[in-house]
């Protein structure tokens, strides 16, 4: 028993919108952080937002990593079908 069919269907995001995705993560990890660390008054609201700075900061920083991973591993594939693997020494003539 899993999830329904309508739960596990891929979300489509525009190309922009999936590039800034990390960045608006990390920007708001940021604006908790300092928002959490300069609030004037009321303490109870302090805890909550310092856990919301350190959740999307994580989130935005782990989804740059994964990005950064899936794309040179993409490239290394690319590099490797492309290029036959060359002799260490030269080819007799």
């Amino acid at each position: 028993m899993g999830l329904p069919t309508a739960w596990r269907r891929r979300i489509w995001l525009p190309g922009p919108l999936y590039a800034a995705m990390p960045w608006v993560y990390c920007a708001l990890g940021a604006a908790a952080l300092g928002s959490g660390l300069f609030l004037p008054h009321p303490a109870w609201l302090a805890p909550y937002l310092l856990l919301l700075a350190v959740s999307a900061l994580h989130g935005g920083v782990r989804f740059l990593m994964l990005r950064r991973r899936h794309r040179l591993g993409r490239l290394r594939r690319l590099r490797q079908a492309r290029l036959p693997p060359r002799a260490l020494s030269p080819a007799p003539r």
